[in-house]
């Protein structure tokens, strides 16, 4: 609600519409095609537009379900709204800005190029350098001593204003032995995950997307992280790729906790066997006491 809060606010300072002062002020100057209102897409930008998939039935998630379009869905012709009575700035959620930009996976590489050089692609400034700055500064880390928050399971242990802040901590990782010192933000929604990271301190992007999950993207993770298994192996492909210059994750303490866990597993099974064999001799010492009743 905070993004569809700022589309008004934007909308009432400007004076324009959100989807179109986007557009003139953001999109256009980074060369990006994509749109927040498809609505008003041309139609052969409409022709590139991907539809989403999931695996449904009777609408929920399902494994074993078909295969169904969530959206974007154009086999029956182009979507057509008309917004020529709304009132700019009452209401700048219709829009869309916590989410529906519909934009090109290379297209998405400007906006990476554009936070890599403070705010400018191809020499034109889209934002002020300390804009940028604060865009990237750390406004919340967790502290498991203060308990100051919910990491989701290690999704997010650190944030600026908007951005996740990839800390390696605990489950707070996007790749397996690497500490990716990374900021950015994911896109989960309908079928489709993505992602968009930025080192700028490195100079490094990563961008990624896949389209329609057979997995429940809540519950197909890895062991170390909350991200779902076909992010990681993109980043890995990538790293694979690219050898980026990342130092290797100091697993001391994983190693400390799985040996916490492994001697905690040790016990329970011992306490488990201790306890058949106690009901066993029991039950035997009972069936002698009874065979000596009998005689």
């Amino acid at each position: 609600m905070n993004y569809c809060l700022l589309g008004t606010i934007i909308e009432v300072v400007s004076g324009e519409r959100f989807d179109l002062y986007m557009i003139d002020h953001v999109l256009k100057p980074l060369n990006i095609t994509g749109s927040f209102n498809i609505y008003e897409m041309p139609e052969e930008t409409l022709d590139e537009v991907g539809t989403i998939f999931r695996k449904l039935t009777n609408g929920s998630f399902d494994i074993h379900g078909n295969w169904t379009p969530t959206k974007d869905n154009f086999t029956h012709g182009y979507p057509k709204e008309d917004y020529s009575d709304y009132v700019i700035g009452t209401n700048g959620a219709l829009y869309g800005p916590m989410g529906s930009l519909r934009i090109s996976l290379e297209e998405l590489t400007h906006l990476v190029y554009m936070f890599l050089n403070n705010g400018t692609y191809n020499n034109n400034t889209i934002l002020k350098p300390e804009t940028i700055e604060k865009m990237f500064t750390k406004v919340w880390q967790y502290d498991k001593q203060e308990n100051n928050g919910d990491t989701e399971d290690g999704y997010d242990y650190a944030y600026s204003g908007g951005l996740s802040i990839i800390t390696n901590v605990g489950k707070n990782r996007i790749h397996k032995t690497k500490n990716f010192n990374v900021t950015g933000h994911t896109a989960n929604a309908y079928g489709l995950f993505g992602g968009v990271f930025v080192d700028r301190v490195k100079g490094y992007g990563i961008v990624y997307r896949g389209n329609g999950d057979s997995r429940n993207v809540e519950t197909y993770v890895p062991d170390f992280s909350p991200y779902n298994k076909w992010a990681i192996e993109f980043i890995q492909l990538a790293d694979d790729i690219a050898n980026f210059d990342y130092p290797e994750i100091n697993d001391d303490d994983q190693d400390n906790q799985n040996t916490v866990v492994l001697i905690f597993i040790i016990v329970l099974v011992v306490f488990f066997i201790g306890n058949i064999a106690c009901i066993l001799y029991y039950r035997s010492l009972k069936n002698k006491n009874n065979d000596i009743l009998m005689i």
